[in-house]
Formats: structure tokens, C-alpha cells, sequence
């Protein structure tokens, strides 16, 4: 307890390596099973900028919260302490892989991995990557047919395979659930144009 509250007084002085010193200094017990202890092990690392063992904190506390969400929060964190500041990028896509094993529909999980397979050549992952991500979205929206962000992510998930037909329909289907943004409605009317169809504009003018 005195090196916790020693740790906390530390991190609320502003010096995160005294805290973090202190807190490594607990019985191992105590850091590998201490939800709460880790959160703080893993802000002290963050802030005296040491990615190791940031990295551990939270590879820790990814395995002690018994909070769904604070999991894949910490599954989260781990990819993006992997691809940024480790630069590993083969280990980023398996960090990111374990937050889609919690959380297939995770947005920026299966961007992540997307774009990490594509700067890396790896089209064959890239493939197979974004048809698991379409076929977990299409199984979520028989569930949830009126769901905006589904449907949203669905139609980002096509137009990155290039199944431009697909992504059309699935943003003309967001249009009856909500307002388009901006990207959606060029995206309708450049597609539009490419069938050689006439676009909504063109439309209301011949009304």
C-alpha cells in the first residue's frame, strides 16, 4: 500500500518516473493481477515515455480486468503502442488481430490491419482481412438492419475491396436510415456518373 500511494503521489506531482520506479517496486503478485494498479503502472509508463513497459502494463491489464470494454480498450492501446512507437508492424496486425478476436465489428481494428497489409504488399492479407470484416458486418446487420454505423463501416469496408456496386447499395441504404455526409453523396454521384446514370442533381432538374 505505501509504494501504491507513493506511485499515486509521484504521478500527481507530474514526475512519472519516480512513480513509475515505485510501482515496480510491488510484489509481482500485485502487478500481474491488480486491474486498478496496472491502469496506474500503465499512465506512469506512458508519461516517462517508456513503450516497454507500457507495452507490459497493459498486456497485463488486458489479462486481469474482468471489464469487456476495458479489455479491448487495452488491446487498443497495445496495437497502437506497437505500430507507433515500437514500429513493428507484423506484431501491430497480430495486436490488432486480438482486438477483432474480442470485437470483430472494431472499426479501427480492421482499418488498422487493413492499411498496414497494404503499405506492407501483402495484398493476399489485405483480401482476406477485409472479406472477414464484410462477412462480420453482413451477420451483424441481420441483427441489426437499422444500425447507421453498420451500415456506414459496411459501405467503407467495400469501396477498400473495390466492390463499388456493393458500396453503392449499401449507401443508398444509409440514405433511407440517415443524413449522407459529404464523402457518401460524392461517392453515390461519382458511381452514378461511371453507370451512366443520372444523378440526383440532374434528377431534380428534369423535375
Amino acid at each position: 500500500q505505501v509504494l501504491r500511494r507513493l506511485g499515486e503521489l509521484h504521478l500527481s506531482l507530474g514526475d512519472a518516473l519516480a512513480a513509475l520506479a515505485a510501482l515496480r517496486r510491488l510484489p509481482p503478485h500485485d502487478l500481474s493481477a491488480d486491474a486498478g494498479l496496472l491502469r496506474q503502472l500503465a499512465r506512469a509508463a506512458r508519461a516517462a515515455q517508456d513503450a516497454d513497459a507500457e507495452h507490459d502494463a497493459l498486456d497485463r491489464l488486458a489479462a486481469a480486468t474482468e471489464d469487456p470494454a476495458e479489455r479491448i480498450e487495452a488491446r487498443r492501446q497495445l496495437a497502437l503502442l506497437t505500430a507507433r512507437q515500437i514500429g513493428d508492424l507484423q506484431a501491430a496486425v497480430l495486436a490488432w488481430e486480438r482486438v477483432l478476436a474480442l470485437d470483430p465489428l472494431d472499426a479501427e481494428a480492421n482499418e488498422s490491419i487493413a492499411s498496414i497489409h497494404q503499405t506492407t504488399g501483402n495484398h493476399t492479407a489485405l483480401y482476406q482481412q477485409l472479406r472477414a470484416a464484410v462477412a462480420h458486418h453482413r451477420a451483424a446487420l441481420v441483427r441489426q438492419p437499422r444500425s447507421v454505423p453498420l451500415h456506414r463501416q459496411l459501405a467503407d469496408l467495400l469501396r477498400r475491396q473495390h466492390r463499388f456496386d456493393a458500396a453503392y447499395c449499401t449507401c443508398v441504404a444509409l440514405g433511407e436510415l440517415t443524413t449522407l455526409d459529404l464523402e457518401e453523396v460524392a461517392f453515390i454521384e461519382r458511381h452514378l456518373r461511371h453507370c451512366n446514370l443520372p444523378s440526383a442533381t440532374e434528377l431534380a432538374a428534369e423535375d
